[in-house]
């Protein structure tokens, strides 16, 4: 045990040495370790020193190699740039000296041209002289020969005298005599002297002589040199036409923007919009070239006129289109169609278009590759005048690109009145003719006539001889010899269609007489004037768009940086407020707060005065507005005899001609509704109509009455009265549709002149109040005028429009002869036609709305439907068959509900149809009109003037009242609301309305914010004139139309500051159209602002509207 013990103890005691050991040894590990690490690191840490010297060693080597090679590549350029600098400098000297003989020889060129010219000229008249005297010896020679028959005749009855002589005498007969028969001409007798036959050999003498005697109508001028005489002798001879005096050139229209193929584009391309006008004018030049480009596409056109047919005098133009893609990726959906809402009354024609290779006609939808292309093959049909000027044959071109971004445009074709035409040979005009045809009244009537601006490569190299080459038109035209000079010239050509047509076109350069040249030489001069005469004013504007297309050089006006201004506009429901705009090419190109940046063009310091976007007028009669202003004006008449005296004072001034008109009375305040006798007593002689202010009721003199055939026995027409006196005569007073009974016999049809200047009259009018574009109601019974669109159209030619004209037709004249087709517009993008009105009811003043409850005032009255139902919804039904949207007077809640039931039967929403007035509506009509999105027009400033009456008409406490002129309620539900002034009616003074739609005199919810306001005269108008792209608006794209007030604000203006407001300044198309600062004369036509009725302080015909209850007594 005691061992085992020990033995124990001992293995303990090993087992702990050991575990000691063990322990040291760990320790000793743990030492070597620490230390090891610490030495490695160390190392390491030495290692990477090192590298890092000698990467910075290698760095510093590595670039001094790198500046030393920098150093030397720089020397050598530097040096080869001194040698290309010397070669500059010696390519420059030779450039210069280059120049020196460029523009020596084009010196020499251009007075070669001129001697050319003149030698051209010389050589005319030469051949002319040399037709005329080879007829003259024509004419010599069969005379002569029937002399030497004469003489042949003679010499053989003295032979046989001769005989007989000798045979009775018995004298002897020479030998050489009896051996020459009888009738041999070559015999010369030698017998006496008073036996000789007469000598008929004409000297040359003579034959001048007897040249005096052939017809002058067969002489054209010539010059004959005697033989006898040094003298000479002219014939007669035409003289060439004498330039123009500078009073013509002065009240000649210029042409600022010639007619190009691309009419719209969607999204805009101003810079391709100047392109396409390029292609255009090579097209009206020659057959075929490039019509259209862009990025993606190339659209290429070749024509030609097929021959006639002895079955059809219609003549047939055939052209290939060929549309290519230039892009690196498929675009799908390609579509090439006829453009058929393009075609206007001047423009007869029928245009079709298919694929090369394909079944289906009228247009294409397709999908193209890259690098090919699409063939089409077109036909134009054409049975009357063929017009460019106003639209003219257009196609519509589309298509999608991979990303689904859409591209439409619509070109115009080059397929006008000159590619019908042949040059004057086909039908031989000689000058002398051509000028008597020029000086004809039939010809003097139709003259169409411009000034253009020539582009540069006709008014510089070529001078009057390419100036003349391009008036040609590819040989449309041919210049006349003999008719003009070096720096005017003649052409005569014909218009073929139907019946053949004489056409006459007259150029002048430049510069307009009485100014000096700047240069001798007429190439350099920058001016022509176009003159085209024939007996059809149709063919004459075809000709003259044509030639002002070839010819003109392309302006825009200058660019302008408005600066220092307070510009309002509306973006997303908000007005938005900048500083500056940028205008150029008629587009605003850019505007923002603050400093403008460094820009080109004019700059024009506002001085903080606030601009508008151009405000709008939905809903006027222009035509009505431009003879209102020039009639007698009786709005602010207190009585009869007031009344009188102002017909007596105005007849003084400006006694009519066959009609006096006046405009403006009331019977609230005259005391009395005026009659035929009062008319008489002060102008018994001529007819006159004086309307009263609503323009429902009208007082005619007795000359007019019979002058109008109404009578006691003329019946009252349907919607109308006729008002009679105890003994059923008639007094005179005219109400409602018994106003057409003036139609027929007053009416009479105004000339085109006459028609144009009452236009002017009105826009210039609406212009001054800041209107830039207007939707016009004109017709035979909206004013009086026949043909709304050819006379806007003139205006435009000639450019004289000084706004956008909208129009709206009567819908009686739709398809009538000499009437608009559907979206007929004008190449100045100024006029267009897509609307036809028609009217359900009369008014409120005269109690003829039609309602669907009687009047509070007059329980047995309802007012009065001039339509009935059936005859709306055919009505409807027609104008959509010839596709025009729809605009229709509604004042009453019955009329507006005849209405919606018909827009939501044939007029969907997105034709846009428009319900004009809305004065009573209520809850479900509201409703309705938001659900099938159609548009109220209205007129804010009829609020004031309706108050003192509207609430004895209908009554306070009927649903009708409380949805009155409920323009607020409206917008907010959801109804797209214009604004409109119904001139003449009221005046048309957007400002004026706008402050009355803020403080809307009947109830105080329905006033407006100055955003909702201005939205009414901008974006909502330019929705409804379906011109929300390019108007409505001052953004960045769109067309530089806006105004300047005189109003200096900081903020939105209250409406009285509206109401003071002057408009300064007016632009449309980035072009001054109205300069307050100018306006000097006709300040009668200025409107101030008053208390209503006559708020505005105008006459009431323009200012006030029926405020009176004893219209219909």
């Amino acid at each position: 045990v005691d061992s085992e013990a020990a033995e124990g103890e001992e293995s303990s005691r090993l087992r702990q040495l050991c575990d000691r050991l063990q322990g040291e040894v760990e320790e000793l590990k743990g030492q070597l370790q620490s230390s090891n690490s610490k030495e490695l690191k160390a190392a390491q840490k030495r290692i990477k020193e090192l590298e890092r010297q000698q990467q910075r060693q290698e760095g510093q080597d590595s670039r001094d190699l790198t500046i030393s090679a920098l150093r030397e590549t720089n020397m050598q350029m530097q040096a080869e740039l001194d040698r290309r600098g010397l070669d500059l400098a010696a390519a420059r000297r030779k450039a210069v000296e280059a120049e020196k003989r460029l523009s020596e020889k084009e010196e020499v060129f251009s007075d070669t041209c001129q001697r050319l010219v003149e030698a051209q000229q010389r050589v005319a008249q030469l051949e002319g002289e040399l037709t005329h005297q080879r007829e003259v010896q024509t004419s010599l020679q069969s005379r002569l020969q029937g002399a030497r028959a004469q003489q042949t005749v003679a010499e053989v009855e003295l032979r046989q005298a001769r005989h007989a002589l000798s045979s009775a005498t018995g004298l002897e007969s020479d030998l050489q005599r009896r051996s020459v028969p009888y009738g041999s001409g070559s015999f010369a007798p030698r017998a006496s002297a008073d036996l000789q036959a007469p000598d008929l050999n004409l000297s040359v003498s003579q034959a001048d002589e007897l040249a005096s005697t052939v017809s002058a109508e067969k002489a054209p001028p010539s010059r004959f040199i005697s033989a006898d005489s040094e003298s000479t002798r002219e014939m007669p001879k035409a003289a060439p036409l004498p330039r123009s005096s500078p009073q013509t050139w002065m009240e000649t229209p210029r042409i600022w923007q010639p007619v190009g193929a691309l009419v719209r584009r969607l999204p805009p391309s101003h810079e391709l919009t100047l392109r396409t006008s390029s292609h255009f004018r090579d097209l009206l030049l020659k057959q075929q070239g490039i019509l259209y480009e862009d990025q993606q596409v190339l659209l290429a056109l070749r024509s030609r006129v097929a021959p006639s047919t002895s079955t059809s005098t219609r003549r047939t133009i055939e052209f290939e289109a060929t549309l290519s893609n230039r892009s690196g990726h498929q675009i799908h959906d390609v579509k090439l169609q006829p453009a058929a809402d393009a075609q206007s009354v001047a423009s007869r024609f029928d245009l079709q278009l298919q694929v090369r290779g394909r079944e289906s006609a009228g247009h294409s939808s397709s999908m193209l590759w890259p690098q090919h292309q699409l063939h089409f093959y077109g036909k134009l049909e054409v049975f009357g005048v063929v017009d460019s000027s106003d639209g003219g044959p257009q196609v519509d071109l589309s298509y999608l690109l991979p990303d689904n971004q859409a591209l439409r445009a619509r070109l115009r074709l080059p397929l006008g009145a000159t590619r019908l035409m042949a040059p004057a040979p086909s039908r031989p005009l000689a000058p002398l003719k051509a000028l008597q045809l020029w000086d004809a009244p039939e010809f003097q009537h139709t003259e169409v006539s411009c000034i253009c601006q020539l582009r540069t490569s006709l008014a510089g190299r070529m001078g009057a001889f390419a100036i003349w080459q391009a008036l040609e038109l590819g040989g449309a035209l041919k210049c006349l010899p003999g008719a003009g000079g070096f720096r005017d010239a003649l052409f005569g050509g014909c218009y073929v269609v139907g019946e053949p047509v004489d056409v006459l076109m007259r150029a002048e350069l430049g510069p307009m007489p009485g100014e000096e040249a700047k240069t001798a030489r007429a190439s350099r001069e920058e001016l022509c004037r176009i003159a085209v005469r024939s007996t059809s004013h149709l063919v004459n504007r075809g000709v003259a768009q044509a030639e002002s297309s070839t010819l003109c050089f392309v302006t825009d006006p200058e660019p302008l940086l408005l600066w220092n201004a307070h510009i309002l506009s509306l973006r997303h429901e908000k007005v938005v407020i900048n500083n500056w705009m940028h205008v150029k090419g008629g587009l605003i190109q850019g505007l923002g707060p603050g400093e403008p940046p460094p820009l080109q063009g004019r700059k024009l310091d506002l001085e903080g005065r606030t601009v508008l976007p151009g405000l709008a007028d939905s809903h006027l009669h222009v035509f009505a507005l431009g003879k209102a202003d020039a009639a007698v004006s009786l709005g602010d008449c207190k009585s009869i005899a007031d009344l009188q005296k102002r017909t007596r004072e105005h007849l003084e001034e400006d006694p009519p001609l066959k009609l006096l008109e006046g405009m403006g009375w009331d019977q609230d305040l005259l005391g009395r509704i005026p009659n035929k006798e009062d008319l008489d007593a002060c102008i018994p002689d001529i007819p006159a109509v004086f309307y009263r202010r609503c323009h429902h009721v009208c007082v005619l003199n007795s000359a007019a009455l019979r002058k109008c055939a109404i009578t006691s026995e003329t019946p009252d027409p349907e919607g109308g009265v006729v008002e009679r006196d105890a003994d059923r005569q008639p007094t005179g007073v005219l109400k409602e549709s018994a106003l057409t009974l003036l139609l027929g016999n007053l009416k009479e049809e105004e000339p085109l002149e006459r028609e144009k200047a009452i236009l002017l009259r009105g826009l210039k009018l609406c212009v001054e109040n800041g209107v830039t574009f207007l939707q016009s109601n004109d017709g035979k019974n909206l004013g009086g005028i026949r043909r709304p669109f050819d006379a806007y159209a003139s205006l435009a030619d000639e450019g004289r429009l000084p706004c956008r004209i909208f129009l709206t037709i009567e819908w009686q004249a739709v398809g009538e002869e000499g009437m608009p087709k559907s979206k007929a517009s004008h190449p100045s993008g100024l006029l267009s036609c897509d609307r036809a009105k028609i009217w359900t009811d009369g008014g409120l003043g005269a109690s003829t709305a039609a309602m669907l409850e009687p009047y509070a005032d007059d329980p047995t009255n309802s007012g009065v439907m001039q339509m009935t139902r059936p005859e709306i919804d055919s009505t409807l039904a027609l104008l959509k068959k010839h596709g025009f949207r729809v605009e229709a007077h509604a004042i009453g809640d019955r009329a507006a509900t005849d209405l919606v039931d018909a827009f939501e039967k044939f007029m969907p929403g997105s034709q846009r149809p428009v319900l004009t007035h809305c004065q009573f509506l209520n809850r479900d009509l509201v409703s309705r009109m938001s659900k099938l999105g159609i548009i109220a027009n209205v007129q804010p400033q009829f609020v004031p003037s309706d108050l003192p009456i509207v609430k004895a008409r209908v009554g306070e406490a009927t649903e009708r009242y409380r949805y009155a002129y409920v323009w607020k309620t409206l917008m907010k539900s959801g109804v797209r609301v214009a604004g409109g002034s119904d001139a003449p009616v009221e005046s048309p003074t957007p400002l004026i309305g706008m402050a009355d739609a803020m403080e809307h005199a009947l109830f105080e919810s329905e006033r407006m914010s100055f955003a909702e306001a201005l939205s009414m005269y901008t974006t909502e108008a330019a929705y409804a004139a379906w011109a929300e792209d390019r108007l409505g608006g001052l953004e960045e794209g769109k067309q530089a139309d806006f105004i300047v007030l005189s109003l200096r604000t900081k903020s939105e203006p209250t409406a009285a500051e509206l109401r003071s407001a002057t408009v300064e300044k007016v632009f449309v198309q980035g072009r001054q159209v109205h300069d307050q600062s100018d306006q000097n004369e006709r300040k009668r036509r200025r409107l101030t602002v008053g208390d209503a009725p006559g708020k505005n302080g105008a006459p009431l015909w323009i200012s006030g509207r029926c405020p009176c209850p004893a219209c219909d007594p």
